[in-house]
């Protein structure tokens, strides 16, 4: 019985390092993806940004390019000015999972506070993986205070 036990304790405890490794992958994968989507826009390369766009949400090209213009008009500032991390503030993971029918979900909410144009911002994005497909779900910029 001991026998079994421990084998048991050694399986669990692999099972969890092993599912631990791509736990950390995708998070990171999540976060890069959101780091190339801004490089993307800072470089007004809207058809390369549109492409970290999850599929389930209807924003094409011209809608990121009137994003980031209504951005720079509302904030009085110049996104290709670039954006320089300063903080990571959030990165928070939900992953889901049914077996009828069966589904896969995992959610990255990922929030960092910026510098662009020599101002203060808090760029939030929730990145979303539903089966092998990944891509930013949310995203949004906000006047940063307090840094």
């Amino acid at each position: 019985m001991k026998k079994f036990l421990s084998l048991a304790l050694v399986l669990t405890f692999s099972l969890i390092l092993l599912s631990s490794c791509n736990f950390i992958k995708d998070t990171q994968a999540a976060d890069l993806m959101l780091k190339d989507f801004v490089s993307a826009l800072v470089n007004k390369d809207y058809e390369g940004a549109s492409a970290y766009i999850h599929p389930d949400v209807s924003i094409n090209a011209n809608d990121l390019k009137a994003m980031v213009e209504d951005m720079e008009a509302t904030w009085q500032m110049n996104l290709s000015s670039g954006v320089e991390y300063v903080e990571l503030t959030q990165m928070y993971t939900n992953y889901s999972a049914t077996v009828i029918p069966k589904t896969e979900q995992t959610t990255y909410k990922i929030g960092y506070k910026v510098l662009i144009d020599g101002r203060k911002f808090d760029l939030n994005a929730v990145v979303f993986k539903s089966g092998d497909v990944m891509g930013i779900y949310t995203f949004k910029l906000t006047s940063g205070i307090g840094f």
